[in-house]
């Protein structure tokens, strides 16, 4: 489904399980999506950071698929982007993050994330 003709909100994070703090975001998501018109969306990544920056193991309460489904039940939402989170991944700017993924290939017209979650190289980009 990863259309860029296709308008989606999409949620960030890395949503290493979907609990309340998530949902309050998620229902945000799926709020703004209805009212703009487009597709409610998350986008998350299939390892934690953590593991590639820092190379710590991080457990993880739930798997991608897990996520996806709860996410869908739960919240509404339809697509869950999940990228793979690589070395490549880690040097990406937060400006080629923007732009390469969240508009280019997934079409985001609105994002929603929390406030204090940052990405992109070293963690420069911001809500």
């Amino acid at each position: 489904m990863n259309n860029p003709h296709q308008r989606r909100v999409i949620a960030l994070g890395f949503f290493d399980g979907v609990h309340k703090g998530h949902g309050t975001l998620l229902r945000c998501v799926a709020e703004r999506a209805s009212r703009l018109d487009a597709i409610p969306a998350a986008l998350t990544f299939d390892r934690h950071p953590a593991s590639v920056i820092l190379g710590w193991f991080t457990p993880l309460l739930s798997t991608p698929a897990e996520r996806s489904r709860l996410m869908g039940e739960l919240y509404g939402i339809q697509d869950v982007i999940v990228l793979p989170y690589d070395r490549e991944m880690m040097h990406t700017s937060w400006e080629d993050f923007i732009a390469r993924y969240l508009v280019e290939q997934y079409g985001a017209v609105h994002v929603v994330a929390g406030h204090d979650f940052h990405f992109g190289y070293m963690g420069r980009g911001n809500p």
